[in-house]
């Protein structure tokens, strides 16, 4: 709608986008209220006053020139790869070029209660088909596609996962990844903002980049839940700190009552500030250059938003933080990779690495689950509640700083997994939904925000999974998408193990002297006829219902270019000087909790080992 004057200065600029966002918040805000007094509201304006209102950062650094080379390429800017490209770029006299497919990261965003707002829009997600294998319902993978990546439209909840989790990656050739070592880079990486927690300062760090927290608003479902967990005996702990089992309400990565992605955190800043970090988006790599003699990596192939195609060259090295699905991929375009398949696609081989794409790791869980449909506690708004929520918002409290009852996280032992894995194999996650119409949005008007419902489900997550799924080439189009099979309840031990949480939580909940005064009704998942010869409410009555309904994996894929069989405990691909991988493929063994917290350190890990192979002291 406005754009700042041919010439402005930076000050005059941030100036003028200042005043013309101010001038947005009461146009949209007039729109809004033109409604607000009646039953119904602009639910669209209402929207936009809300992005509206949010703070002007000052406008990123763009430069589209492309450079003939660079000293380190960082492929994706993403999750890992802003944390990657932000810290080599800390070295002065090193030149770092961050290519990003996707565009700039918008500012909708940083709303918690709008999620994942740009979902399904091809502009900022890929969308990435899966075969149809037994019990598959996960439709299309949505992969974020702009800087930030996958931290700028996920749940924000900042989960390391278990302890016990080392042991495995060190078992599976991993050395020097313990759980101190692994601490050492949360905490480097973390500014935890809550005085309760940060006062473990063993366990967490308060002068990192990443802002981290709980929500700033604690609405009276959540205060209920926490009531019947209590009741049912479950502790209240920091699953960050000591704690493996127990629940808590989650910390984030936001500031106030804002989303605070990698991108915000490790970039926006620093390409303000730092003339040798070059950020390029809409710069989709194609593959990276590897030189038949010596096996070294030498450049980045990339097209533009033109089409056009470049190539620059890396003096020093390329480190893929493209993602999981994209990392693999690029590497097996690049020649590396399992050598059938690069010869069926017309690929020649470079370097023969069969775990490539071998095995896709990922958590799973059912499609239908436990619900509670909420009476004294629903979070339905009124207009005028609606628009009040707008200034709580700007205050950093509010509705529109949470996701619901979303952050409650429960994480507990099945009696079924294996007595000498101290990881609990199920996760519990409180997310809001909704019967019928949660905004009064005026006909021809819309929005949508997850702080507003009158239901609960009780969503299980399934986090170690006896099968994993797998990523190959397409052979016949392979600089097409990959083909990806995924493993969703496909080993009847995983069945057992999800039916028998689903029936513990059911009865846990049915029990709830908090739920029932509440006037809370429990409402167990069900297939309808499809199993009514099990018994309702047995184990075996909830594994006929996983079964009849499916089951899908959650956005945690992982493990496509593990340490041990792809990479060196340095993250450097077998084979191929100069190339590294830096984000969740490395994952050798899969993160028992949320993949956010573990990528951000393997970013942090790596920009040091990177550091260090190249002179640097860290």
């Amino acid at each position: 709608m406005f754009s700042r004057p041919p010439g402005a200065g930076r000050a005059a600029g941030i100036m003028f986008e200042t005043c013309a966002a101010m001038l947005g918040v009461v146009m949209a805000m007039t729109l809004a209220y033109a409604a607000s007094d009646q039953d119904c509201i602009n639910a669209t304006a209402w929207s936009e006053s809300v992005i509206a209102s949010l703070p002007v950062d000052p406008a990123p650094k763009v430069d589209k020139s492309i450079i003939s080379e660079a000293d380190f390429i960082v492929v994706g800017g993403g999750t890992a790869g802003a944390v990657v490209a932000s810290r080599l770029s800390e070295v002065s006299k090193w030149q770092i070029l961050l290519l990003e497919a996707g565009p700039e990261e918008p500012r909708g965003t940083m709303v918690p209660a709008f999620g994942s707002i740009y979902k399904d829009n091809p502009n900022y997600e890929w969308a990435i088909t899966v075969q149809d294998t037994p019990n598959e319902k996960s439709g299309d993978l949505n992969r974020a596609k702009m800087l930030g990546g996958q931290s700028v439209n996920n749940g924000m909840v900042y989960i390391r996962g278990s302890k016990a989790d080392w042991k495995c990656w060190e078992e599976a050739g991993a050395t020097g990844w313990t759980a101190e070592e692994a601490l050492r880079y949360y905490k480097k990486s973390e500014n935890n903002l809550n005085p309760d927690i940060a006062k473990d300062a063993r366990n967490h760090g308060t002068g990192g980049l990443l802002p981290v927290q709980r929500m700033p608003y604690l609405d009276n479902t959540s205060k209920l839940i926490r009531a019947a967990f209590k009741e049912a005996g479950m502790k209240e702990v920091d699953l960050n700190g000591d704690a493996s089992e127990g629940f808590m309400f989650a910390q984030n990565v936001m500031k106030g009552s804002k989303r605070f992605s990698t991108n915000r955190a490790y970039l926006s800043q620093q390409r303000a500030l730092r003339s040798n970090l070059k950020v390029l988006t809409g710069a989709t790599a194609r593959r990276v250059v590897i030189d038949q003699r010596s096996k070294r990596a030498t450049a980045v192939e990339f097209t533009d938003t033109d089409g056009k195609t470049h190539v620059v060259k890396a003096k020093k090295e390329v480190v893929l933080s493209a993602g999981a699905i994209f990392s693999p991929h690029l590497l097996m375009l690049s020649g590396v990779g399992p050598a059938d398949q690069l010869k069926a696609a017309g690929i020649p081989v470079i370097v023969d690495l069969p775990g490539v794409g071998e095995k896709l790791m990922n958590h799973i869980g059912g499609m239908v689950h436990p619900t509670i449909n909420l009476t004294k506690t629903v979070s339905l708004p009124t207009p005028a509640s609606m628009m009040n929520d707008i200034k709580l918002f700007s205050e950093d409290s509010g509705p529109l700083s949470t996701q619901g009852p979303s952050k409650v996280r429960t994480f507990e032992r099945s009696p079924y997994q294996p007595a000498n894995d101290k990881r609990p194999y199920l996760q519990w996650e409180v997310t809001r939904s909704s019967n019928g119409r949660t905004i009064p949005a005026c006909s021809g008007t819309s929005a949508s925000a997850s702080c507003y419902y009158n239901q609960v489900k009780m969503t299980l997550v399934l986090l170690q999974p006896h099968k994993y799924g797998s990523l190959k080439l397409n052979t016949t189009h392979p600089t097409e998408q990959p083909v990806i099979a995924q493993a969703v309840f496909t080993d009847k031990r995983d069945v057992k193990i999800h039916a028998r949480g689903v029936k513990d939580m059911v009865e846990r909940l049915q029990g709830s002297a908090a739920l029932s005064d509440s006037g809370a009704a429990v409402v167990p998942p069900s297939a309808g006829s499809a199993c009514s010869k099990e018994k309702a409410g047995s184990e075996e009555y909830y594994q006929c219902v996983l079964l009849a309904t499916g089951g899908r994996t959650w956005s945690h894929q992982s493990g496509t270019c593990p340490i041990g069989t792809v990479l060196d405990p340095r993250l450097r691909v077998k084979g191929v000087p100069n190339l590294r991988v830096a984000d969740a493929a490395s994952f050798p063994c899969l993160s028992n909790g949320n993949t956010m917290a573990p990528v951000i350190m393997i970013g942090e890990k790596a920009a040091d080992l990177v550091k260090a192979d190249n002179g640097e002291n860290v």
